[in-house]
């Protein structure tokens, strides 16, 4: 179940990053002067692409009305917390934008599966998992992964740049 989750993790994220890619190239063509977005703007309107998932799915379960029912939205500690969520959602997305402008689908896709090869070796030292050879060589095929493509992609570029 686990490697099926990652495989379908790894496409939606491979299709995010393409589907990114081509919104920003897009939206350049309706822009002043034709110019693409900065970074900024492309967060902005990411993330209004989600309202109105998130509404309907507020609307769907009713959540609306017991949002203002809760206690722990008043208090100090909780606000904080909210706006470094926010915070923090506001970098993820800058830093996904910014990836995709500099690099592939492909390669952003890698890197998120990458990092979650970290959290599950963080996983089994934190919630004191066997480190039976199953999980332990599960964890070394993703690392080898994650450091054999940018290896070769590396090499590859190296090499167009010396037969130009």
């Amino acid at each position: 179940v686990g490697y099926a989750w990652q495989m379908v993790n790894n496409v939606f994220t491979a299709g995010y990053a393409l589907y990114l890619s081509r919104v920003t190239e897009l939206v350049s063509a309706h822009t002043h002067e034709h110019r693409p977005l900065n970074q900024l703007s492309m967060v902005y309107y990411n993330n209004m692409l989600s309202l109105p998932l998130t509404l309907l799915l507020v609307l769907l379960h009713m959540e609306f009305v017991g949002f203002w029912q809760q206690a722990a939205q008043y208090q100090p500690s909780f606000q904080a917390l909210a706006v470094l969520s926010g915070l923090c959602g506001f970098a993820i997305s800058l830093s996904s934008i910014w990836f995709v402008s500099l690099t592939t689908a492909t390669f952003y896709s890698l890197v998120g599966s990458f990092n979650k090869v970290v959290v599950a070796a963080v996983g089994i030292w934190w919630f004191g998992e066997s480190t039976e050879p199953r999980n332990l060589a599960s964890i070394a095929v993703g690392l080898v992964a994650g450091t054999l493509l940018p290896f070769v992609k590396m090499r590859s570029t190296a090499r167009s740049r010396s037969l130009q």
